[in-house]
Order: structure tokens, then sequence, then C-alpha cells
């Protein structure tokens, strides 16, 4: 964080110079986006890296797993780097696999960055989430506070295809599990640009799956998909897809 910090300084310092010589042929709007791009292209990717373990590193113990609760737990792991996300797994001796992850997103005035700390695991691969949370860090105090998620709802119209079932009657129960169980939803694909997202119903889902499902395609309930894309102060509803044959399709509008 020092190194970003004091890049940014240098940069806003020297804008600032700049500025007060180009004030006179510069607008207010061209001198704000100006400087917005300047700041934007200080922050490199391994420098955003570096920025995310500095955050690891201050969490507080409530936020993580069992085996990121010390410093020196924290340290001894590996963290996988990916986009703009860090991951620490976890195998214990009954083979569950654990994973703790938290991606960040830097705010469109590039003086926050908002993060989703989540954790989950299983014994067949990576499940429900058992914590899901959002925190706010300031870059310039360094101050690290949990705030509710600006995203756009998930609905039960968007995340299930009553295609899928062969009587509207189960498509209607499906939707109603649903909006009694929202926090079964599975996060994946982080980027800069947003996340993807699917209900992870069939692991909790009340009685036979195999009778609620048209199940030709054996593509069970995780067979739609949605997306969230960060417009650099909230997730907004982006593409959703349909699973068929095994290949994700672009619905259309």
């Amino acid at each position: 964080m020092k190194r970003i910090t004091l890049l940014t300084a240098v940069v806003i310092i020297a804008l600032a110079a700049s500025c007060g010589q180009n004030a006179q042929n510069q607008t207010p709007v061209e001198q704000t986006e100006k400087t917005q791009q300047e700041v934007e292209q200080t922050m490199t990717d391994e420098q955003f890296y570096e920025l995310l373990m500095e955050i690891y590193y201050k969490l507080p113990e409530t936020v993580m797993p069992h085996y990121l609760k010390t410093d020196a737990q924290r340290r001894k792991v590996y963290v996988e780097k990916y986009n703009n996300r860090i991951s620490a797994d976890n195998i214990d001796f009954d083979s569950m696999y654990e994973r703790w992850h938290m991606a960040g997103y830097l705010t469109e005035d590039n003086s926050n960055v908002v993060l989703l700390v989540m954790y989950g695991g299983g014994y067949e691969g990576f499940s429900t989430m058992s914590l899901d949370k959002t925190f706010n860090y300031n870059l310039k105090t360094g101050e690290l506070k949990e705030i509710e998620r600006p995203i756009d709802p998930f609905t039960a119209d968007e995340m299930i295809d009553e295609n899928n079932f062969d009587d509207p009657q189960l498509a209607a129960k499906a939707k109603a599990y649903y909006n009694e169980n929202k926090n079964f939803l599975f996060y994946q694909d982080f980027n800069k640009d947003g996340f993807e997202v699917s209900a992870s119903l069939e692991i909790f889902y009340d009685g036979n799956i195999a009778d609620y499902l048209d199940r030709e395609n054996d593509e069970g309930l995780n067979n739609v998909k949605v997306s969230r894309k960060w417009n650099g102060s909230r997730f907004v509803k982006g593409d959703r897809w349909y699973l068929n044959d095994g290949k994700w399709v672009l619905y259309k509008n």
C-alpha cells in the first residue's frame, strides 16, 4: 500500500502542476477526466494484488475461516492471485475442500475499493457459501468497514428457467423454494468487470429433484447463470445464459 500511495501522491502532485499550467486551456470536466485517467494508469495489476494482500492481513478473524485466523496462518498458506481476486484453499484430513476468497473493485472516483469476501466448501467440490460479506476500503485513510452490497437484487424469475420443468406448478414450487433460500448462490468467474452467479439449488432442494425437473439433458438445477457488471459504484444486471447440451447459450432479449 505504501508504494501505491506514494505513486498516487506523486501523480496527483504532477497533475496539479500540469493543471495549473494548462488551466486556461482546459475545462473543469476535461481536467477531472484527465486526472482520473492518470490515477487509474498508476494502479497496475501487480499493485492491485499488493493492495489486496495488504487488506488480507488487516481483515478481522470474524471473516476468516479456521485456517486463516492468525497472521502466521495467513502468511503460511499459498494465496492464489487471479484477475482481481485472491484466494486461499484448504483440504483437511477428511478430504473436505474449503476456499476463502476476496475480490476487489475500484470505485469510479479511485478513492475506495469495494471488497467481496466469501468462504465455502464441500466434500465433492466447492458448493455453498457459509460466509458472504462486503467491505469498503478507503485508499487514503486505510479504513476498512463492512457495508451493504451495492448490487441489483437477484430474482427467482432471473435465476430459474420455467422451461426446465414439465409442470408449471413444479416451476412455481422451485421459485418459491428459491425465494426462501436466496443465500444459496454460487458466485464465480470474478474479473474487473464483475462476476457470474448461479443458484446452487440441487444440494438443498426438498425431495427428489428428479421428480421436479425435465432430466432429458441431465443438467440439474444449476442450468442458468447470470452476471453482474461493476459500473464504478454498483453491480448492475448483465448477461444471462442457459445450459444446453453442455454449452452455455446467451439468452436473447
